[in-house]
């Protein structure tokens, strides 16, 4: 079987995992565009027996009007991650024509049937984390007073509300990793409290084991990569109660207010780790797509 995977944002592909676990069985190809009448060219030599097309947005609105004009029936799959459930996404995909949209937790993946269910069918596979690269390190002295936070700095991951916090925690120290997005977010942040440290761009499997706290201050998300990084590495999750949260993080990990924020106790790493095992194994949600697809030809 010839998958042909569609992705703008390579940072989060699948691509490399599902190499690993198909060889010999499967043929991976990749294109990042199917817009425009060279792209879409490029992409109708693949000769795709299914595709996969990651986000919901203008590649995939292209693939749900063009793959029907094609001779052979080609299966769609389409993952929806967050930003692309807002109905000004949604509408320009033609869904009749989508064989199956992927939805990465359960909230999304109820307020997608909720929104377009009738048009095609939903289904949830959540994201995977490379446990190699993301583990314990016993060997790093970790300052329990110390919380990491990682991820693009912009409105959506409540810069206001990171701040806020660091200025009410004046003994805790926040090691901000991440890259500014937004100006209004940049001179925010730069009037933030002395224990609020921005650090630019790390690599997070080095970053995280420095700390015991990972925290997520976003107002919305449909995963948070970040926490599951940070529970892989030992860290203890201070989760803003986002919705959905409290069904992919711990619950007593979630907070609402400040005093459920300080009541929050210091877990044993191991704890954390096996959290992000037994749920978010990045084998395991390839495992699940492989089977999706080849249920599908």
């Amino acid at each position: 079987m010839r998958i042909v995977v569609v992705n703008h944002a390579p940072s989060f592909s699948i691509v490399p995992k599902l190499i690993e676990r198909t060889r010999g069985k499967h043929t991976i190809a990749t294109t990042c565009s199917v817009v425009g009448a060279e792209n879409w060219d490029l992409f109708r030599r693949l000769d795709p027996n299914i595709v996969f097309c990651d986000w919901a947005v203008a590649n995939a609105a292209a693939l749900s009007f063009e793959l029907c004009k094609l001779p052979k029936n080609i299966p769609l799959v389409v993952r929806l991650h967050g930003y692309e459930s807002h109905d000004a996404y949604l509408r320009r995909v033609n869904w009749k024509f989508v064989d199956r949209l992927v939805t990465v937790s359960p909230w999304f993946e109820r307020l997608l049937k909720r929104k377009i269910g009738d048009k095609v069918e939903v289904v949830r596979i959540e994201n995977g984390v490379d446990l190699e690269r993301f583990k314990i390190k016993p060997e790093v002295a970790v300052n329990k007073k110390s919380v990491a936070w990682v991820g693009y700095l912009n409105q959506k991951k409540g810069p206001a509300l990171l701040r806020f916090v660091a200025a009410s925690l004046p003994e805790t120290q926040f090691d901000v990793a991440g890259k500014v997005q937004c100006e209004n977010t940049g001179r925010l942040l730069a009037e933030s409290p002395a224990n609020l440290k921005l650090v630019g761009w790390v690599d997070p499997a080095e970053f995280l084991p420095r700390h015991a706290w990972i925290m997520s201050t976003s107002v919305t998300e449909s995963f948070s990569y970040a926490i599951a990084e940070g529970m892989a590495c030992g860290l203890t999750p201070l989760v803003h109660a986002w919705p959905g949260a409290a069904e992919l993080w711990p619950p007593e990990c979630c907070w609402h207010s400040m005093d459920e924020l300080k009541s929050i106790e210091l877990k044993d790493p191991e704890w954390c780790r096996r959290w992000v095992i037994d749920r978010y194994s990045a084998d395991a949600q390839i495992d699940k797509f492989i089977a999706l697809f080849e249920s599908l030809v």
